[in-house]
């Protein structure tokens, strides 16, 4: 029986290969970056974002945070964020 769920959105807690082995593949998940990581930037952002693209990559996937943007979070750090992103849909990250 179906639950009519279109897609699910992932808090910061959820682990991929967890929701990779429960949901099917074919439904789309959304998130869930941690803010903070997002806050703080630097290489362990740059890891857990291309990790995310790569655990979800054989199911739809919106990338997003698992809770909003913290509003001391520098543009800086969003916008390397997008830019692995695009990179990764390119092929090239």
């Amino acid at each position: 029986m179906g639950t009519g769920v279109g897609a699910v959105g992932l808090d910061t807690a959820c682990v991929p290969d967890f929701v990779n082995m429960t949901r099917p593949p074919s439904l789309p998940v959304q998130g869930h970056l941690d803010p903070l990581l997002l806050l703080a930037g630097g290489t362990a952002l740059d890891a857990r974002v291309e990790a995310l693209l790569e655990a979800y990559s054989d199911r739809p996937h919106i990338f997003n945070l698992g809770h909003g943007v913290l509003p001391e979070t520098p543009i800086a750090h969003v916008e390397r964020v997008v830019e692995i992103v695009r990179a990764f849909r390119r092929g090239s990250a």
